[in-house]
């Protein structure tokens, strides 16, 4: 799959649930794979919980600003 077309953008943006992941459920590995082709800033947009995130995309030890898919960096923007 050709994925360099994304290249012009800063920042992809994608849903959580029913978007990168099956409701509540974890990522795939193929899902991983494929964010991981993209080679871009990746923001994950949702009103799960940290823990949910964090569970959800398999970031049990990361912190904010920390690397995963051995490229991507991610944020955490909570709304209070």
């Amino acid at each position: 799959m050709n994925l360099n077309k994304t290249k012009k953008y800063q920042h992809l943006f994608f849903d959580l649930d029913n978007t990168l992941t099956r409701s509540r459920s974890p990522i795939t590995s193929k899902m991983r794979e494929r964010l991981q082709a993209l080679e871009q800033d990746i923001v994950v947009i949702t009103g799960a919980s940290l823990e949910q995130l964090r569970s959800q995309l398999r970031l049990f030890n990361l912190k904010e600003g920390q690397t995963f898919f051995n490229s991507l960096t991610y944020s955490i923007l909570l709304n209070f």
